[in-house]
């Protein structure tokens, strides 16, 4: 479980620095339609000034770092500690839930643009989401909740 959420979240981290490297660039994102540029280019696309790409790269990074470390440990035998559960959990979640936000404000507030590289981005925090609920028992779903 914890090498494929690794692996997602390291593509994830690929997908939102390539667009951090767009939106810095000034340059047109590979997209068949005109939405990820309009996306990019929206007031929504940028947090106190930060590219809103650039701030998912570091959160996939950590997601993927995470679960890349948990799955050392299940590899070698080893427990992995709660403090590293609840730590991915709440990484993991905090995607889903920013993903979900931006996928209202892509629909309630650009119109319904075809981004589809936001919906890329969605899809790997919802299966990121989903893995991580259906790998855990509920004594570690206790411990992710404090």
């Amino acid at each position: 479980m914890y090498g494929i959420m690794a692996a997602l979240a390291s593509a994830g981290a690929a997908e939102t620095l390539y667009l951090t490297a767009s939106k810095l660039l000034n340059a047109s994102v590979a997209c068949p339609t005109s939405g990820c540029d309009a996306v990019l280019s929206s007031p929504y696309s940028q947090l106190f000034g930060v590219p809103l790409p650039l701030l998912g790269a570091g959160a996939y990074g950590a997601v993927a770092l995470a679960a890349g470390g948990a799955a050392s440990l299940v590899r070698s035998g080893r427990a992995v500690p709660s403090w590293l559960s609840s730590g991915l959990a709440a990484g993991v979640c905090c995607l889903a839930a920013t993903s979900a936000s931006l996928m209202y404000i892509l629909q309630a507030q650009l119109g319904g643009a075809s981004c589809v590289w936001c919906w890329a981005s969605a899809a790997i925090s919802g299966a990121l989401l989903s893995i991580l609920v259906a790998g855990m028992d509920r004594r570690q779903m206790a411990d992710a909740a404090g």
